[in-house]
């Protein structure tokens, strides 16, 4: 199983703008970040979409899958 590490917190981006979810890096693997992005979680590694999915939990199965 990945382990992640945050690297921004949420924030509050304003009235009508609403909350940003937090940015996280792979332990291990610092180069690949995962952010959400239009409802849907993405790995990036370089500016280059490694992976996606709806959910955050499903992202760390793929990317589990895709590493080791």
């Amino acid at each position: 199983m990945l382990k992640l590490k945050k690297v921004n917190s949420s924030k509050w981006e304003g009235n009508g703008m609403g909350i940003s979810k937090a940015d996280w890096v792979v332990c291990g693997f610092e180069n690949i970040i995962i952010t959400n992005f239009a409802g849907e979680w993405h790995a990036k590694d370089s500016d280059k979409r490694i992976a996606s999915a709806y959910t955050r939990k499903e992202l760390i199965e793929i990317l589990s899958n895709k590493l080791y």
